[in-house]
């Protein structure tokens, strides 16, 4: 084969790969405005959807203040208050120290009076009046009581040592832990890192004076 029959057969071979691979510029303006019309008709349905759920939600709203006299159909739980979830969320989580803890028990009036349950430490500050110096709860305060919240014993049972206790009597102390976990005026800050419990100590008696006795 000479080489000039070899050259011609290579042009036409690209020819015939630039003719299949290139389409005429009227095709590709019609590809590219079906293509738009797509983006724009998936951008109109966004739209679409997203006012009829604002409009939804509106309603909602209103329909709920009309009968029931509040925003959310008589819910008023922690998520009711815009500031507390803002608050909730936006905490930073630290980790205390049994003796950092003690430093929130209220005595120090430019400090938040800080309480732990099960381990896990909340801000317990817009309850003062309760928890603070004075109050019918502030043996709670600075501590990790847990023991306490199911016994009612504030002089002997002030610690997170739940030995001993009763499948109902640790079901008490869950519940207090929820109570302020769902609380619209208090929330979580972090947990203490309690000492550990020796398994070889005694454990606690039952207390003579709580409400357990």
């Amino acid at each position: 084969m000479s080489a000039d029959t070899t050259a011609r057969r290579r042009h036409q071979g690209t020819d015939r790969h630039h003719s299949s691979s290139n389409k005429p510029l009227a095709v590709r303006s019609i590809d590219q405005d079906e293509r738009d019309d797509e983006t724009g008709r998936t951008g109109a349905l966004v739209v679409t959807a997203f006012s009829w759920l604002v409009m939804a939600i509106f309603c909602s709203l209103v329909l709920s203040r009309m009968i029931t006299e509040t925003w959310l159909w008589g819910y008023d739980g922690q998520y009711s208050d815009p500031k507390h979830v803002i608050r909730k969320w936006t905490t930073p989580q630290q980790t205390f120290t049994e003796a950092q803890l003690r430093q929130f028990d209220g005595t120090d009036p430019s400090k938040p009076i800080y309480l732990a349950v099960m381990s896990d430490v909340f801000d317990v500050s817009a309850g003062r009046r309760m928890y603070g110096p004075g109050g019918s709860y502030h043996h709670f305060a600075g501590r990790d009581g847990s023991r306490a919240f199911t016994t009612g014993c504030f002089e002997t049972d002030l610690t997170h040592d739940t030995r001993g206790l009763s499948e109902k009597e640790l079901r008490t102390i869950q519940g207090w832990h929820s109570f302020f976990e769902r609380s619209k005026k208090y929330w979580k800050v972090g947990k203490v890192l309690s000492r550990p419990i020796d398994p070889d100590s005694p454990i606690p008696l039952p207390c003579k004076n709580g409400k357990g006795s």
